[in-house]
């Protein structure tokens, strides 16, 4: 069981209630808070874990691809609404090794960036790609991965497969957040941290928020939170060692 030891923006510690149970929200599509708590269960089994989504993936436009198009993911989450035959044996260049294992289930050859979106551009921008491509997205983007690219003399288009809409907190989140217990609590995008703020806008949780960029960080907009970092890589793996240090630091 961890206590509760929390850290205010300065550092101070203080202990607001006295012992308390840490406990991790997850907030991601269910498939991804899934397999992350599955992965805090190897590293932390002591740490509770609720699991709340705050958007749901849905399909968007029937994609029409090309012959000989290749692909670009900035996220899994597209290849969950389209189907298989229609990207089995295509190239798919990947933001980070997690989507490139997702391509690779679906019969890609994948191509990883191992990053973010940013190092997705640099790496089509610094290798030999055969052409077209074709960004395969969310509704709901951060940056111009198509514009950038087609900017640098690249045969490329975008296609919106998939849309990431609003859902609400389940009763036992926001009695979570009711409470003064502290909460430890992973942005894994812009889109969701800012459906966050708004759904924690009353929190009287003691809030230890990691995100997982500046851009995740900057899109907070809920309660100040006692503790707020960036992961020094934007990846899950990187999101768990921010978590470990926390519960570390708030049970000592």
């Amino acid at each position: 069981m961890n206590t509760g030891r929390q850290v205010t923006p300065a550092h101070a510690s203080y202990n607001p209630g006295g012992l308390t149970v840490t406990t991790l929200l997850l907030t991601r599509p269910l498939p991804q808070s899934e397999r992350f708590a599955a992965m805090v269960g190897e590293t932390l089994p002591d740490l509770p874990v609720v699991i709340s989504p705050v958007l749901r993936i849905v399909p968007a436009d029937t994609p029409e691809l090309r012959d000989g198009e290749d692909v670009i993911l900035t996220s899994a989450s597209a290849l969950g609404v389209i189907d298989p035959r229609l990207l089995a044996g295509r190239t798919a260049y990947c933001v980070g090794d997690r989507t490139a294992e997702a391509a690779k289930a679906a019969g890609m050859h994948a191509v990883s960036a191992d990053g973010d979106a940013d190092a997705l551009v640099r790496l089509l921008q610094s290798n030999p790609v055969a052409e077209p491509l074709v960004h395969m997205r969310g509704r709901h983007s951060r940056g111009d991965v198509a514009g950038s690219l087609a900017r640098a003399g690249l045969d490329v288009r975008e296609i919106v497969v998939y849309d990431q809409q609003p859902a609400s907190l389940t009763p036992e989140a926001r009695d979570l957040l009711t409470k003064t217990a502290p909460v430890i609590l992973p942005l894994f995008s812009a889109r969701s941290a800012a459906l966050l703020s708004e759904a924690a806008c009353d929190s009287r949780a003691a809030l230890a928020v990691i995100a997982i960029s500046k851009v995740a960080a900057k899109a907070w907009n809920g309660p100040i939170p006692a503790r707020l970092v960036v992961a020094a890589r934007p990846k899950a793996e990187a999101i768990l060692d921010e978590i470990g240090k926390i519960c570390a630091e708030w049970s000592g």
